[in-house]
């Protein structure tokens, strides 16, 4: 039987770039360990879910409640910190949960609005961070190009198996476009560092956000 689940190898980087996002904004160790935790949930949950899709429904529920457990002790970590650091963290958890819901999948022909929406989340994290002022620019742009990589390479894991199909030999391919976006993403921060150390007055924050929008529209062009 043709395996129709999005492919794992990029949806497995998708949810990695997605971690490292809000790792990025996070400031506080509060922050980074709660998140190590709701990472194994999240291995939990999305590994739970496609035992289940390969008829392992017990193994695959036992993995899952855990996953959502591990998921509520990363939650009630976080309610020991500040408000500040709750909402800089929760909407990106919660995306992060929706985006491995929707590669796992645990919707088939659903799986476009759950990373749209889960990458979403991401990116309000991000933005609160960057509201709240507790991260520097450097972390925001890094958050911000990263949410963008976890986009790409969500929707890479259906593209490629909409058009070729689960089984056939797709990793040297996920790889190349893996390490194409991170290059884009790389190659963004660097122009941005760039601008910055050349000591280009009246260059704003503004101007920068506008590189990194840049950089957004050029991913998406690769993408297209």
């Amino acid at each position: 039987m043709t395996d129709r689940n999005p492919l794992a190898l990029s949806g497995v980087a998708s949810v990695l770039a997605g971690l490292l996002a809000i790792w990025f904004v996070a400031t506080s160790s509060l922050q980074r360990n709660a998140l190590l935790v709701a990472a194994l949930g999240l291995a939990g949950v999305g590994i739970g879910i496609r035992l289940a899709r390969y008829d392992h429904r017990l193994v695959g529920a036992i993995l899952g409640a855990g996953g959502l457990g591990g998921l509520a002790v990363a939650f009630s970590r976080l309610g020991r910190g500040s408000l500040a650091q709750q909402l800089e963290f929760y909407p990106g958890v919660i995306g992060l949960l929706v985006l491995t819901a929707g590669l796992a999948p645990v919707y088939r022909k659903y799986e476009r609005p759950y990373v749209t929406v889960g990458t979403a989340l991401v990116f309000v994290s991000v933005v609160t961070a960057g509201v709240v002022q507790s991260a520097t620019i450097w972390n925001l742009l890094a958050g911000g190009v990263a949410t963008v990589v976890a986009w790409d390479l969500g929707e890479q894991a259906i593209n490629l198996r909409n058009h070729v199909g689960g089984d056939a030999r797709t990793w040297p391919v996920e790889l190349t476009h893996a390490s194409a976006a991170a290059a884009v993403g790389g190659g963004a921060m660097f122009l941005a560092i760039f601008v910055e150390n050349a000591n280009v007055t009246g260059v704003p924050l503004a101007g920068l956000g506008v590189m990194l929008g840049a950089a957004v529209v050029l991913t998406t062009a690769l993408y297209n």
